[in-house]
């Protein structure tokens, strides 16, 4: 139970990561209001959180606001609503209503394997986001910073500059320099397509990775994960092809 839940979705999206093919269901919850309030939402999310938590379902997942979801597809939409998680890109898993509790089969994730626990992690990621008038030189100072991963967030469905500020070239040349550099957009919904316009088949020949439909939170956290089990380039373009728990929509 966590009160102040501005990190919740990173930690959910990480546990999805470490805790694969789980056969117990791992349930996150929080509020917005601390238990002490008489109106706060607390009590209620722990109730979900808990009853969801009895159906066995494996997994890890986000109970908040009469709703659960998948843990690698929970983002925080609003910062005051008791509202204040949205599933991304797919259904909940479960709501609550005054039916009870209506759970979704076909969004619990499906075990491929036995479970071990897998929590090696890189600390060496940067998250950057595109902005009108950001410079290259930038790009430089996190391979001098000694980074090893950097996750952009493009402008729409992967837009960057390439034209005065050359980004596409600076990018290749840290992917080069030994650098993972995925690329995904900062807008919430419908993700990215790198191949539809010339800069994201630019990025894409430089050897950049596509988030495509990942939230931030899941897309940053895979690629502190990845880069925590491996530093072989083919891997963890391998790692970046598949779907590990349900964090990615495949075309």
């Amino acid at each position: 139970m966590i009160h102040g839940t501005d990190t919740l979705a990173y930690t959910s999206s990480m546990l999805s990561y470490m805790l694969q093919n789980i056969p117990i269901p791992v349930v996150l919850t929080g509020s917005q209001l601390s238990m002490q309030n008489p109106v706060a939402d607390a009590m209620e999310n722990c109730r979900c959180a808990i009853h969801f938590a009895a159906s066995g379902c494996p997994g890890v997942y986000v109970a908040f606001n009469r709703k659960v979801m998948l843990g690698c597809r929970t983002s925080k939409v609003r910062s005051l609503s008791f509202d204040a998680f949205d599933s991304i890109g797919v259904p909940e898993v479960a709501k609550i209503s005054s039916l009870g509790m209506e759970i979704r089969e076909d969004m619990i994730p499906k075990r491929t394997d036995i479970f071990h626990l897998e929590n090696h992690y890189s600390d060496r990621v940067f998250l950057l986001k595109m902005f009108p008038g950001i410079h290259r030189s930038i790009l430089k100072s996190l391979q001098q910073a000694g980074y090893e991963g950097l996750y952009i967030e493009a402008f729409g469905i992967g837009g960057m500059p390439f034209l005065q500020h050359d980004f596409i070239s600076a990018i290749g040349e840290l992917i080069e320099g030994g650098m993972t550099v995925l690329v995904g957009t900062q807008v919430r919904y419908e993700g990215s397509n790198l191949s539809v316009y010339e800069t994201g088949r630019r990025a894409l020949e430089a050897g950049v990775l596509e988030a495509r439909d990942m939230t931030s939170e899941a897309a940053l956290t895979k690629l502190m994960w990845v880069l925590g089990r491996t530093k072989d380039r083919r891997k963890i373009r391998e790692y970046f092809s598949v779907s590990l728990c349900g964090e990615v929509t495949l075309r």
